[in-house]
């Protein structure tokens, strides 16, 4: 299996390190980005590791979530290829992710 990220998937990440790396240190940064990007390689092994998204659940297109710390990696498994949809911060409200999925649409 390969992993592919979306532009909006890819624009969070950055968005989180950029964060962490003003409001903590550079090194809270890379490690936190570095976390994240560790959890989901574990996907490749094995895809079905996250449940199903419940908020989007509605949109029947089998998203799935990873929870890695504050955040969750939201995917589809489509064929041989796991597609990061978004990196969302679970202290959001949950309405907002379906806005975010609905968006890149």
């Amino acid at each position: 299996m390969k992993i592919v990220f979306t532009d909006i998937a890819k624009s969070r990440l950055k968005d989180i390190y950029l964060y962490y790396k003003q409001e903590a240190s550079l090194k809270v940064a890379q490690s936190i980005k570095d976390t994240i990007l560790y959890e989901i390689g574990k996907l490749k092994k094995h895809p079905a590791l996250g449940n199903e998204e419940e908020y989007l659940s509605k949109l029947k297109q089998g998203y799935r979530k990873l929870i890695i710390g504050n955040y969750k990696a939201i995917y589809r498994i489509i064929e041989s290829t796991i597609v990061i949809d978004t990196i969302f911060d679970s202290r959001q409200e949950p309405k907002e992710l379906a806005k975010e999925i609905r968006k890149k649409k």
